[in-house]
């Protein structure tokens, strides 16, 4: 097995591990799937998917000293992803106990909504550092050992995780819609699904600025 060979897959497995633990993204893509199903769930999964990859590829490419010199902007992204979230959760807990607020039918979500929310989640979320600016370099092979130059494999490397966390987090969301079928029909359980996605939504933007402040010391 070549040298690079073993790198791809010490990285898959290290990197399938670390994204499938919960964390901010999983739990706004479940969220989403509970509250409003297998769509929203998807747009927040591609929202997250190019939130991280842009993220990461700029850490990866060496531009990440930017947030080094400038450590207060990675902060204000992250409070603000967690305000926003916190307000979205607030409003789904809210809506699902208001009078007339929602009917038997299952309501459809605002896409593009759940699409740049994901995007900000994905490009705060704190374990896309530490997989691009710690976990890829370090599967990198010695330079002597591949004919490729080190930006390229570094870049070849950074499409591990991007892959492996679009395939997890669409495994998540096709869950969470699942048990959302079986939850479906009655106005009583379309309420419920509603107040559990707000609930995660609450639960990851608390989740987010412990983290977020919790580095920023």
């Amino acid at each position: 097995m070549s040298v690079l060979v073993s790198a791809f897959i010490g990285l898959l497995l290290t990197a399938g591990l670390l994204i499938a633990i919960p964390g901010p993204s999983v739990l706004y893509i479940v969220g989403q799937a509970l509250a409003f199903g297998r769509r929203s769930a998807l747009y927040g999964v591609l929202g997250n998917t190019v939130g991280s990859a842009s993220t990461g590829l700029v850490v990866v490419v060496g531009l990440g000293y930017v947030f080094t010199l400038l450590p207060w902007l990675q902060t204000v992204m992250g409070v603000l992803g967690a305000v926003v979230l916190f307000w979205i959760g607030g409003q789904y807990v809210r809506q699902a106990w208001r009078p007339g607020a929602l009917s038997t039918k299952v309501v459809e979500a605002n896409h593009g909504q759940s699409f740049r929310m994901g995007v900000l989640i994905g490009a705060s979320n704190p374990k896309v550092l530490i997989m691009f600016g710690t976990i890829v370099p370090s599967f990198m092979p010695r330079a002597d050992s591949v004919a490729l130059s080190a930006p390229l494999l570094m870049l070849l490397l950074a499409l591990v995780p991007i892959v492996t966390g679009l395939v997890v987090d669409t495994a998540w969301a096709m869950l969470a819609v699942a048990g959302r079928r079986f939850m479906q029909g009655a106005e009583s359980r379309i309420r419920l699904m509603h107040c559990l996605g707000g609930l995660l939504m609450l639960v990851m933007a608390v989740w987010l600025l412990v983290d977020v402040l919790g580095g920023y010391k």
